[in-house]
């Protein structure tokens, strides 16, 4: 099975799998996140459009408010 990493974990890899794709399943969708995909930042507005390959490695950082 191919895998990337998402969060330092193993994650599954399937072919023509998006950032969007990925954040549903592993995040939900909901909220604001900052995603990371090989140390580069990538606009939410390219979620769609950016595809994921086995061997990546993504890191989601959610917002958190507090005070």
């Amino acid at each position: 099975m191919e895998t990337m990493m998402v969060n330092g974990k193993a994650y599954p890899h399937t072919e023509g799998m998006t950032v969007a794709s990925l954040l549903a399943a592993v995040h939900g969708g909901s909220g604001q996140v900052v995603v990371e995909v090989n140390g580069d930042i990538v606009p939410s507005e390219c979620y769609e459009l950016i595809l994921l390959n086995s061997g990546d490695t993504v890191e989601i950082v959610r917002f958190v408010g507090g005070g």
